[in-house]
């Protein structure tokens, strides 16, 4: 369930009009900034009943700013600002309507929390990690 998952991320965050770009892969090669790059981590598995069960999906969110050009107080300010409009857009819609999940699988909630702001020569980066919890329901499981 990574994919829809991951493209109704990718939708959400393209309605922040200050992304510049949105990627779903490593890399450092961006055209517009700032960038998010949207990153599959892990996921987990929780036991509820016999029918039932939680998985939670956990995906990393960089959010990439460039110093050069902008300095690194305003690279870092505009990368404060994008992650309150991150937090701000899943924080509207934490059920993620629009993905596409099987009929068995309902998003109950996706929180994205702050990691760190880090600075490198060339970028201020915030790692951001958001969790999606999915319902999983076996009595409707084709």
């Amino acid at each position: 369930m990574f994919e829809p998952i991951r493209e109704q991320i990718k939708t959400k965050l393209s309605n922040i009009s200050e992304i510049g770009q949105v990627i779903d892969y490593p890399t450092l090669e961006f055209t517009s900034y700032p960038a998010v790059l949207v990153i599959t981590a892990s996921n987990d598995s929780e036991f509820q009943t016999n029918v039932e069960n939680k998985r939670t999906y956990i995906f990393k969110l960089f959010c990439v700013s460039k110093i050069e050009g902008v300095g690194e107080q305003l690279a870092r300010r505009m990368i404060e600002g994008l992650v309150d409009k991150v937090l701000n857009e899943f924080d509207s819609d934490p059920m993620l309507s629009g993905a596409i999940l099987p009929n068995y699988m309902t998003i109950i909630d996706s929180s994205p929390a702050l990691s760190d702001i880090f600075t490198d020569t060339n970028w201020i980066v915030a790692e951001m990690e958001l969790r999606v919890v999915v319902q999983f329901n076996r009595e409707v499981y084709p």
